[in-house]
């Protein structure tokens, strides 16, 4: 009967240390797939906001801006941004092909890139610590677009 006994336990600890392991195995996979939906979210925004900047070329673009700003390109690419938490660490930037600081109308063939970053944060306290520090807590997103003007 000792022996049985002895067994049993030793499977509550084998199974505890492997349902912490899928557990771990689970939230990272979910953590990645978070993370891959921001970054689509990012990429439809920076589209979004290069192709406001192309299609209307009277627009005085801003070089650069947070989410609060009510410049079109910016308030166009953020309003593509669904998630509020990423939406309120999003920054837009602009830069030209026309000059440096974008002020003059777009002209034919010229390029307008819009990048649009944000910060990911995870959902599970203390995953780097759980991990071993290969997944951070935070990251910053960044996607980009370039539309020529036509």
């Amino acid at each position: 009967m000792k022996r049985t006994a002895n067994r049993e336990g030793q499977t509550v600890i084998e199974t505890a240390i492997l349902m912490i392991l899928i557990l771990m195995l689970f939230f990272g996979i979910a953590e990645i797939a978070r993370a891959w939906w921001y970054k689509g979210q990012l990429n439809n925004a920076a589209r979004v906001g290069a192709r406001v900047a192309i299609v209307t070329p009277s627009l005085t673009l801003p070089s650069s801006a947070s989410c609060s700003s009510s410049a079109p390109v910016v308030a166009a690419a953020c309003a593509a941004i669904t998630s509020s938490d990423l939406r309120s660490s999003a920054s837009v930037n602009v830069a030209c092909s026309i000059n440096t600081t974008c002020s003059s109308p777009a002209a034919a063939g010229d390029s307008i890139t819009v990048s649009v970053s944000g910060v990911f944060t995870t959902v599970v306290p203390g995953m780097a610590s759980l991990a071993g520090s290969l997944v951070p807590d935070s990251t910053t997103l960044t996607a980009q677009m370039a539309m020529r003007h036509e």
